[in-house]
């Protein structure tokens, strides 16, 4: 499955819309990476929403595609 906004629990580093980044799970084991379709900025904004229709508004893609990410575990 592809990684939605109302997934994102955090956000580690700087970086941009379209480079590959190493997904985490809550014990910060990574266990995929893929290409972000938002920048650090963007998604730093969404940790402070709590609606997820918000969420769903503001973020209509996914993070992290499904034809994007590539599960390591």
């Amino acid at each position: 499955n592809s990684l939605l906004a109302v997934g994102v629990h955090g956000i580690k580093g700087d970086f941009i819309k379209g480079v590959f980044v190493h997904i985490a799970d809550e014990k910060g084991e990574i266990f995929a990476f893929g290409i972000v379709n938002y920048d650090c900025k963007a998604l730093m904004s969404l940790l402070s929403l709590k609606d997820k229709d918000e969420i769903r508004m503001l973020f209509p893609k996914a993070v992290v595609h499904i034809d994007n990410l590539v599960l390591l575990k």
